[in-house]
């Protein structure tokens, strides 16, 4: 398969990177995240501020808690 025919077929994506994962992630009818909040990833942070309506954010404070919470959440 042609590369260039296969990418010409995918929605485009743009802005910072923070938005186009966002973007993928609804795109894939990801509704929750559970994330430890930090300075690391901020920009992912304020896109999912602004797609609050779409996509809730749970904050927890050790990354074994989320990962637990996102394992019974798509249980």
């Amino acid at each position: 398969m042609d590369l260039d025919a296969s990418m010409e077929r995918q929605p485009r994506l743009s802005g910072t990177g923070g938005r186009i994962l966002v973007q993928s992630l609804i795109g894939h009818g990801v509704d929750h995240v559970f994330c430890v909040p930090g300075e690391s990833h901020l920009p992912v942070l304020d896109a999912l501020y602004d797609v609050r309506d779409r996509v809730r954010l749970l904050t927890c404070r050790h990354e074994g808690g989320a990962a637990n919470m996102a394992e019974a959440y798509g249980s």
